[in-house]
């Protein structure tokens, strides 16, 4: 979860002095934080695919806002980790699966057994190896997936709105805002 608060204490000397001028803040950083979560979703959306990032897009909310301020969430663990990178790990199983066969692409472990297929950990007990296997019409192993409790580091794809460019779009809204109430 990437947690993002955008208040006087943060801004700059330029923004500070200009929100000194705002009578009721609170419009103000409604603005604010709705400028910057639309920037957040478009840079998401913006980096493709089928439904990860739109996902991610979905996820990134102003989650409160006050005459004080206001904070901006990716309620999304996977938005945080495209953010930041590093290995994926195990959350709430025991096993990553990495398919490994063009039968798992795309697919869960689970979704394959519900069409039918077997699969298995080959081994003798408390020495299984660190794959799911089926067997195919001769008896083989084929394997499907790997099994893993993490991956090797990702590399970080940003895409939440720099602070320079946040504190920017402060100081037009706080122009704005100063016109509207003179």
């Amino acid at each position: 979860m990437i947690i993002a608060r955008i208040e006087s204490a943060t801004a700059s000397a330029r923004l500070w002095l200009l929100m000194r001028r705002i009578r009721n803040t609170l419009p103000f950083f409604k603005t604010w934080s709705t400028v910057v979560v639309n920037r957040a979703r478009s840079n998401a959306r913006a980096k493709g695919g089928r439904r990860l990032w739109k996902q991610i897009a979905d996820y990134t909310k102003v989650t409160k806002c006050s005459q004080r301020g206001a904070v901006i969430e990716c309620l999304s663990y996977i938005g945080a980790h495209k953010e930041h990178g590093g290995p994926i790990r195990v959350k709430n199983k025991s096993w990553l699966t990495i398919p490994i066969s063009e039968l798992a692409k795309g697919k869960t472990a689970e979704y394959v057994e519900m069409s039918g297929i077997k699969l298995f950990r080959p081994g003798p007990p408390g020495a299984k190896k660190n794959i799911l296997a089926r067997s195919d019409e001769n008896g083989k192993l084929v394997p499907v997936f790997a099994l893993c409790k993490q991956t090797r580091p990702q590399r970080a794809d940003k895409w939440w709105p720099e602070q320079r460019w946040v504190l920017q779009q402060g100081v037009r809204e706080a122009k704005w805002h100063i016109e509207k109430e003179h």
